[in-house]
């Protein structure tokens, strides 16, 4: 029910493990999980369950027509297109505790501590808040150093389809931000076409891929069937370490139960209309923020087609402004949806 340190074989001895030594345990399962996240984003075209995210842009007012200058002529109006493109899915949520019983690495202990003259196992609860927790704890914090050591199989957002370190998700963005092309709807002649679009910026989905490789010392365990100690092989440390960080990043179960937190994403606006600060004191914002750009102004044009017809039209003008600020967040939250 508490940190424990894991015990080494050093030369034939067994001997506390040093803080680098458990930090590259946790970087190993924070790898395993990289290697096959279970909490995922994908992208759906429509079918998202992340936040909507609006991309709004102006567009002209209809064509006025009459026979004397000059007609009234109705005001620009707003397009709304949505963009809800990101699924989130939990692979493990809801599914029974990984039992060491049903794995390879049946047939030994979690890693051993020393406890005055004696040696003990960890508990699962041991286990968890020496190894578990910690390493799901660098998964949502703070994006932009190490990003491949320890938040390998989370997801941020780039400004282009590459992203190094990263593997893009989908070919399609997750949001596209456009605006009234300003110049097309002041140039040639009337009538202009209402909705003139231009994209100012595509945003795309990419997961943080894991390092290679972790250069772990094993922890020593204790044979089941008999009791012995032995330096557990290397890859059955990982495959414990794979099989319960993703369980715990899906349900959340920090300590058997009785503190649950467990990881999601989520759409939020962090400038301009609507803004709010970060839900919760876990929130990371990950990646690039995606801006939506608004041309807000217009101006009437006018034009005489011929000596009976005069034309009036409202159209977008002026220097677009930033409406709204999105970003992607990462965070905590309890299985009652509130954020931690």
């Amino acid at each position: 029910m508490a940190f424990r340190r894991p015990v080494k074989l050093d030369g034939g001895n067994l001997r506390n493990m040093t803080d680098a030594e458990i930090l590259l345990l946790q970087q190993e399962a924070i790898r395993q999980y990289g290697l096959n996240p279970s909490t995922t984003l994908t992208y759906s075209n429509g079918g998202g369950n992340l936040a909507n995210i609006p991309d709004y842009r102006l567009q002209a007012g209809a064509l006025a027509t009459g026979s004397s200058p000059w007609p009234s002529s109705g005001g620009a109006t707003t397009v709304t297109v949505n963009n809800q493109h990101t699924l989130q899915a939990r692979a493990l949520a809801g599914q029974p505790f990984p039992q060491r019983e049903a794995n390879s690495y049946a047939n030994f202990s979690y890693p051993v501590y020393l406890d005055g003259g004696n040696v003990r196992a960890m508990n699962t609860q041991d286990f968890y808040d020496t190894i578990i927790t910690p390493a799901k704890d660098y998964l949502i914090t703070n994006e932009g150093t190490d990003d491949n050591l320890y938040r390998a199989g989370t997801y941020t957002i780039h400004t282009t389809n590459s992203l190094a370190g990263a593997t893009l998700v989908d070919a399609n963005p997750v949001f596209t931000d456009t605006q009234a092309d300003v110049t097309a709807f002041n140039t040639g002649s009337l009538p202009e076409v209402q909705d003139q679009p231009q994209t100012v910026q595509e945003y795309f989905l990419h997961r943080f891929d894991p390092v290679a490789d972790i250069d772990f010392v094993p922890p020593v365990v204790q044979k089941i069937d008999t009791n012995d100690l032995q330096v557990m092989p290397s890859a059955m440390y990982s495959s414990l370490a794979a099989n319960n960080i993703r369980w715990n990043v899906d349900n959340g179960a920090d300590y058997l139960g009785t503190f649950t937190r467990y990881i999601t994403y989520q759409y939020v606006v962090t400038a301009g209309a609507g803004a709010a600060a970060l839900p919760g004191t876990t929130s990371d914002a990950r990646g690039t923020s995606m801006a939506n750009n608004f041309v807000s102004s217009s101006t009437v044009r006018t034009e005489q087609p011929n000596s009976t017809t005069y034309y009036s039209q409202t159209v977008p003008s002026g220097t677009p402004s930033s409406y709204q600020t999105w970003n992607l967040i990462i965070a905590y939250v309890d299985n009652g949806g509130t954020y931690q």
